[in-house]
């Protein structure tokens, strides 16, 4: 399936399985075996109770034109008739389930319309009458607001399913609707203005937003070598250091930029780029997402001119929101005023598996607790995901 054909494919040779009274479930192994279009994929997200970026056809195209190969696509559709009631895009992994670009994406969730009940109950039963060869599924990210929390958990009850709830993630948010005074008295702080005072004084200084495919990937090497130098110091290297996360957001680019759906900021000292920042305007929200600044300028926080920039834009546009998304860096808590949490499952078939992750989970807390009050070396992290 190509995202450049807006027109209705012909019915594939996709797997096709006859589900409760008056419905269908559609298997699609490989992105040509998607039964609807990605005009059809964007309308039903547009309708769903988790409506970001992270819900388009071409986040899940961009993604998988990048990662695909690391595992087998898994989309569940179901249908009444030819209509389109909802979708699972899930994916195989070596030893898993879980949903397709998890391990970007900072807001995940099935895509159905106001059809949630019907289709996540379609799609268990698919799961487990049709699906033998997994034992585990991963759902990430799922937004604690969402109906599909209160669904998973019933459903998986009658289903026979065993359901382990990890850690939430907290998320945080900056309310500019109906804020707009607040919002310009956040900007207008002095921690904010001190450094594009400086960086002022210093030269020509411009903060401005990319709007053209062409320049974005210009200044896409430009942007991962800042990252890259900018975590050379730590101990977690930048994920830019791989080629598949380097053509990930040439893709989002070339696949978002002209729907008005990226937001590329950049900060300029001279000409000279000093910070960006790649994240997304969609449906009424500026979305936090990755920046970076170069570390020769750090001691100044040249990531602060890129921060009041996102709220001026947030202002000026009058964006809803500016969605800072997962993560409790200090500066969220100073700059928002909405906190909320994503949810994170794990499904399992059998009691054997889910005991032995319940196991691990409890000797995993409970070797963190000691570790924080003992102070010891970081290394649980590491051992957790061996």
């Amino acid at each position: 399936m190509a995202a450049s054909n807006p027109s209705r494919p012909e019915r594939p040779s996709g797997h096709s399985i006859e589900a409760s009274a008056g419905l269908r479930t559609h298997v699609s192994r490989r992105l040509p075996d998607i039964p609807f279009t990605p005009e059809e994929w964007n309308q039903l997200a547009e309708g769903s109770s988790t409506t970001t970026v992270f819900q388009t056809y071409e986040w899940f195209e961009g993604w998988w034109n990048s990662f695909g190969q690391d595992g087998q696509l898994l989309l569940i559709s179901v249908f009444r008739d030819d209509a389109l009631l909802g979708f699972a895009p899930l994916m195989r992994r070596p030893s898993f389930l879980s949903f397709v670009a998890d391990t970007h994406s900072d807001y995940l969730d099935f895509i159905t319309g106001d059809n949630g009940p019907l289709v996540l109950r379609e799609v268990l039963r698919h799961l487990i009458h049709h699906e033998r060869s997994w034992s585990e599924l991963h759902l990430r990210n799922i937004p604690a607001s969402s109906p599909t929390v209160a669904l998973l958990e019933s459903f998986s009850v009658n289903e026979d399913l065993l359901l382990l709830r990890g850690t939430d993630m907290p998320c945080f948010l900056l309310q500019v609707d109906g804020s707009e005074e607040d919002v310009r008295q956040r900007v207008s702080k002095y921690s904010l203005r001190r450094a594009s005072n400086y960086f002022s004084r210093q030269g020509h200084l411009t903060v401005r937003t990319v709007d053209s495919v062409s320049e974005g990937q210009q200044l896409l090497p430009v942007f991962f070598d800042q990252h890259i130098r900018r975590w050379s110091t730590t101990g977690t290297p930048s994920l830019f250091h791989e080629t598949q996360n380097r053509h990930f957001y040439s893709e989002l680019i070339t696949q978002l930029l002209p729907r008005g759906w990226l937001h590329l900021s950049v900060a300029e000292l001279d000409e000279q780029p000093i910070a960006f920042h790649f994240g997304f305007d969609h449906a009424g929200t500026i979305t936090w997402y990755k920046p970076s600044f170069d570390p020769d300028h750090a001691a100044h926080s040249p990531g602060k001119l890129i921060l009041s920039h996102l709220m001026n834009c947030a202002l000026d546009s009058n964006r809803s929101k500016l969605d800072f998304t997962i993560g409790a860096e200090p500066f969220k808590e100073r700059y928002c005023d909405t906190q909320r949490v994503n949810t994170q499952y794990r499904v399992f078939r059998s009691r054997i598996g889910y005991f032995n992750a319940l196991t691990r989970d409890h000797a995993y807390r409970s070797i963190r607790w000691i570790v924080r009050r003992l102070r010891l070396a970081p290394w649980l992290h590491h051992w957790r995901h061996e």
